[in-house]
């Protein structure tokens, strides 16, 4: 599989990495996003609590900002850098 970002935008063939656990393109190192994602255990009574550590979550960079705008965060690095800073 290659980087579907690469060979959109730059006509490159370049080997993807991983998969987009949202849409499942192929992305490469530079177009990868890794964020934390934490789940949640239920127990009796309803109650919930989040498990440690938590797991990761690879998105492209497409989208990475769609869930930033759909859950109104403000990561503390930037998108554009491919990183994207723990939701705690």
């Amino acid at each position: 599989m290659n980087c579907l970002d690469c060979a959109r935008d730059h006509q490159l063939q370049r080997p993807a990495v991983a998969a987009c656990s949202e849409c499942g393109a192929g992305v490469c190192e530079d177009h990868l996003i890794v964020r934390p994602h934490h789940l949640i255990r239920s127990s009796v009574l309803f109650t919930q609590a989040p498990v440690d550590p938590p797991t990761r979550r690879v998105d492209c960079r497409t989208c990475a900002v769609g869930w930033q705008v759909a859950d109104g965060y403000a990561g503390s690095r930037d998108l554009a850098a491919g990183t994207v800073a723990d939701r705690g």
